[in-house]
Order: structure tokens, then sequence, then C-alpha cells
């Protein structure tokens, strides 16, 4: 399935995977995360849990925590420039999870 993405897809979904690792491992505290890309209808199918402390949203947490989440809007950034869709789940003390669905350009297939 990967195989069958142009270049461009492939750099971004390693940035996407790359941002996620660097995440867990400076801010979650995570012991476990877990990864999986598939695809279906036509679609790339990202998904991401961890186990870690989680965060609140919105400016409550950029204040709390010092951080500007300059990663999460880079993953936002790539998944919107491969016209895909993503959805964040997160809560203080619950881990986060993310997924997020990429439409397969025609000729590649599922």
């Amino acid at each position: 399935m990967i195989e069958s993405c142009d270049i461009e897809m492939k750099r971004h979904l390693f940035r996407v995977f790359q941002e996620l690792i660097n995440n867990a491992k400076k801010h979650s505290n995570a012991t476990k995360v877990n990864f999986s890309l598939s695809a279906s209808s036509g679609k790339l199918i990202v998904q991401y849990r961890d186990d870690g402390m989680g965060f609140m949203s919105g400016k409550d947490a950029v204040r709390e925590i010092g951080g500007s989440h300059i990663g999460l809007e880079q993953l936002k950034s790539r998944i919107l420039s491969m016209r895909g869709v993503f959805e964040i789940k997160s809560g203080q003390g619950s881990g986060m999870s993310f997924s997020a669905a990429i439409p397969l350009k025609e000729g590649m297939t599922a």
C-alpha cells in the first residue's frame, strides 16, 4: 500500500509518525505507544495511541504547560495538505489518540 504512494506523501507520513513519537518522548511520559497504518475504501488510515499524561485543549493547556503545540499544528498542516481529515483526543491523565484518513491518489491501491 505505502509502496504505491508518491514520495511527497511518504515524506509527509514519515514526518507525521516522527512528530507523534517525538511528542510521546518529550511530553507525554507514555510507557506504551501504538501505531497502525492501513488502507480501506481508497484511504490511508493512520492511528496512534499512547498511555501518557494527556493534555488539556486550548489556551489553558498552552499557559499551564508552557508549550506552544507547534508539533500538533504541524501534524494538522501535513494531514490537510494531503486532503486528509484527522481527530485528536486527549484529556489530562488519559493519554492521547490521533487518527487520520488520507485519500489515496488515483491509480493507488488500498
